[in-house]
């Protein structure tokens, strides 16, 4: 990471060394692109054996980084594909309209330089042959893991982050409302303002969008574990009904239904779920198309005995897909953090 410069001088010379890096990076996406690569140069990058090897001691969380980073990188050359193929009538048509037409081809231009230039570290590790193993780099997937604990404490400190947070993913959208919190919680609350209080609707301050569905709920410590466990799973069920979420885009249950089992790591390594991807995302960046027959011939070589064709078909595809569901991944990470 480039240090803070001291002067106009550093500045300057950073934005340079910038400049040229994106250059750089611009050119090899180019010379990936438009190389007469053939299906027989991506196989090379991919060494299956060296995948078996170091993903047969994987734990959860290593899983979990490596799902997340390829779903990135899967969905940056997705978009990077949309942008080059746009026409300013679809990008009008969707809603943008801060673009005059003769400028449309140079910010389109820019968007596909900065979508590539914050992947070039990641292409470079998967062309090098170079990306099965986790590194530090890769942490910032789990950086926001405190956010995904199933259960976790609060008190007045986390309670007010969590109230502005919510300001943010559609927990505290009224001023009107906050407003009378505030002067609850301020030193001399009147009569009327607890009043005031007592009209909210229930659930106020709960976020209701995308995965961040919480409800806050207050536990009675002194109840012995089997009655307060027992309570607990009741109340779960009660909670996911509460009316509060029906209009949500994706309701509370479609979230949390998501199954993770402990043989699925095991499915994960024998269907070759890593080198899969990775052959995936080398295929979107040459522009080489691989069939499913070729990608059973490539991950499946040693197997004799079955259609390994119907197996990417019927068992591979679906498994990946299910892992790349954002809702999939986001219960995995639960998971690995509730049995820690």
């Amino acid at each position: 990471m480039s240090s803070i410069p001291k002067n106009a001088d550093e500045f300057n010379e950073q934005m340079r060394n910038i400049a040229e890096d994106m250059d750089r990076c611009n050119e090899g996406f180019r010379s990936l692109r438009e190389s007469n690569y053939s299906l027989k140069d991506i196989i090379e990058r991919i060494d299956i054996s060296a995948y078996d090897e170091i993903t047969k001691d994987f734990e959860p969380i290593q899983y979990y980084i490596a799902f997340k980073r390829r779903s990135r990188i899967l969905e940056s050359l997705e978009y990077i594909n949309e942008l080059r193929n746009e026409s300013y009538e679809d990008f009008v048509l969707a809603g943008n309209d801060d673009v005059e037409l003769e400028e449309y081809d140079d910010y389109r231009k820019e968007q596909v330089e900065l979508e590539q230039y914050e992947l070039k570290d990641d292409i470079y590790r998967i062309i090098s042959g170079d990306n099965i193993s986790i590194r530090k780099e890769d942490l910032q997937y789990v950086d926001a893991w405190r956010l995904s604990l199933p259960i976790r404490s609060l008190d007045m400190r986390s309670i007010a982050f969590e109230n502005r947070r919510c300001g943010f993913v559609g927990g505290m959208e009224s001023k009107e409302f906050n407003d009378v919190i505030c002067k609850i919680w301020g030193e001399s609350p009147t009569g009327d303002d607890i009043k005031k209080l007592r009209e909210l609707p229930d659930g106020y301050g709960w976020p209701t969008k995308g995965l961040g569905q919480h409800i806050w709920a207050e536990i009675d410590l002194n109840t012995p574990d089997e009655i307060l466990f027992e309570a607990f799973k009741n109340w779960v069920k009660d909670a996911r009904k509460l009316p509060f979420f029906d209009n949500t885009d994706k309701p509370y249950y479609l979230m949390s239904s998501k199954m993770i089992k402990p043989n699925h790591l095991k499915k994960w390594r024998t269907l070759r779920v890593l080198a899969y991807l990775d052959l995936r995302i080398l295929s979107l960046l040459t522009n080489v198309p691989i069939t499913l027959k070729q990608y059973a011939d490539v991950l499946y070589f040693d197997e004799f005995d079955i259609d390994t064709t119907e197996k990417v078909r019927k068992t591979l595809t679906p498994a990946v897909n299910q892992i790349l569901d954002h809702a999939y991944l986001d219960c995995l990470l639960k998971k690995v953090l509730s049995e820690n």
